[in-house]
């Protein structure tokens, strides 16, 4: 009887950090998603030769973190339901989201607004690095990163549709903090001017 006595204090004891570790699990897993897509955008920009955008926000529990990747495309001039990869983040092309653009195309996206992120309280805190001489970041909720069919990225801060012309290649890094609001772990994607995204962990 003391045995079974002690299995189960044990047991009980043990119950809140297994939750813990679940939740700094979903912490992980939200924030190697995202790593994913910045990593596929920049990698389809350069396999296809087109221009390829993703666009994130996040402000807090309203949007916990919403990463949608989109691809500039025209008419195939040879006909048929494929369409052709544009080059360019700037001028010809115009970055409209709106459903029903036939030279926008949807690819793929990571949306942290789940009922799992929600239980956890995972949030995702946007910040850039002006200065590469100053350790202070700046905290934003909505911008784009393009990625060109050379590997460049240029980063455009504030809500959309965004427009790249007279935007020069990314000199300032990104960090995508994904965090529970109530402490804990978190992981950081870090995205540094050659656009090649990274995770970062942190205690």
């Amino acid at each position: 009887m003391v045995v079974i006595v002690i299995i189960g204090i044990v047991a009980a004891l043990a119950v809140p950090t297994l939750g813990v570790s679940r939740f700094d699990r979903h912490v992980y897993d939200d924030a190697g998603s995202i790593m994913q897509l910045l990593r596929s955008a920049r990698i389809r920009a350069i396999a296809r030769g087109g221009a390829v955008v993703v666009a994130m926000s996040a402000n807090g529990v309203t949007d916990r973190g919403t990463f949608t990747m989109y691809e500039a495309v025209t008419t195939n001039v040879l006909g048929g339901v494929n369409r052709t990869p544009v080059a360019s983040c700037k001028a010809p092309t115009v970055w409209n989201f709106a459903a029903g653009n036939p030279n926008v195309l949807l690819i793929d996206g990571v949306n942290l607004n789940g009922t799992i992120e929600a239980d956890a309280d995972i949030e995702t805190q946007a910040f850039i690095y002006t200065s590469p001489t100053n350790a202070t970041a700046t905290a934003f909720s909505s911008g784009f990163v393009c990625y060109t069919p050379l590997g460049r990225s240029y980063i455009v801060l504030g809500a959309g549709p965004p427009v790249f012309n007279g935007t020069l290649p990314a000199v300032s890094p990104l960090e995508l903090r994904v965090t529970r609001a109530n402490g804990g772990n978190y992981r950081s994607v870090l995205i540094p001017p050659n656009g090649m995204a990274r995770l970062f962990s942190h205690v």
